[in-house]
């Protein structure tokens, strides 16, 4: 049997339908919600994609998650609280843009309140993307940058085009951030970046070196990212985004209760 298997689009909905009529007989009245996510749900999985879906249920004291392969291809079953998953669908960060679409766009096998359609309408506001942008940059960007010039100054050029990669998977999640887009898929957001409205100056060009294989040459991967890095301060200028602190921090107030 060739392994992994291919499938159609068509097997892996049979396979839903199949896997929501065992949760239903397992947990019953329990279930909320079922439905499948991903590149299924937008009918735009391929040979080798994986079928993926959620399952909501109230009283969930935690998140748990089944994968296995079946007939040679992937299943993936999450079983979410449902405050969890609309969680998930909030949290901005620089995963986010290939995160946050996951549930936006759901095919619904099980609803009959309706979950899917609350959690697709959630749209961050302005001053949600502002904080999610600084603490991006601070949070990831600028260190995953420290690592890159580490690795750089060290001479290794395997370390370096490994930091670069980094940097470029960044590029990516701050270009969703700053257009509030969610990606189809991690495969397909360097193309579908390209269309975005607002890119920091040199992005095309950092993101070039990886989808083209252009790692070879550590004097221009430095060249690329500087002129990236610079692209980012401006249009955190611009935005009103601050980077930096004019004094040292107090240290913040803290939930104690138990």
């Amino acid at each position: 049997m060739e392994f992994p298997a291919r499938a159609t689009h068509d097997q892996r909905l049979d396979r839903a339908r199949r896997i929501t009529h065992l949760v239903r007989s397992a947990y019953g009245e329990r279930v909320l919600a079922v439905g499948v996510y991903g590149s299924t749900a937008r009918a735009l999985d391929r040979s080798f994609s994986d079928l993926e879906l959620a399952v909501v249920l109230p009283g969930l004291r935690r998140f748990a998650r089944q994968e296995y392969f079946l007939d040679g291809w992937k299943t993936e079953v999450e079983y979410w609280p449902p405050e969890r998953l609309v969680d998930e669908q909030k949290e901005l960060d620089l995963e986010w843009p290939f995160r946050g679409g996951q549930f936006s766009d759901v095919l619904a096998l099980h609803d009959p309140h309706g979950f899917w359609a609350g959690v697709a309408a959630f749209h961050p506001g302005e001053a949600e993307f502002r904080d999610a942008l600084r603490e991006a940059l601070v949070g990831e960007y600028l260190e995953h940058l420290g690592k890159y010039l580490n690795a750089a100054e060290s001479g290794d050029a395997g370390e370096q085009r490994l930091a670069y990669v980094t940097l470029t998977l960044d590029a990516l999640g701050l270009a969703g951030l700053l257009n509030r887009r969610w990606y189809v898929s991690r495969a397909t957001a360097a193309r579908e970046a390209l269309s975005f409205e607002l890119l920091p100056a040199g992005h095309e060009a950092l993101l070039a070196s990886v989808v083209e294989g252009e790692l070879g040459d550590p004097a221009a991967l430095r060249a690329r990212v500087l002129a990236y890095h610079a692209g980012v301060l401006d249009v955190a200028a611009r935005l009103g985004v601050e980077l930096w602190e004019p004094r040292l921090p107090d240290p913040p107030p803290l939930d104690f209760s138990h």
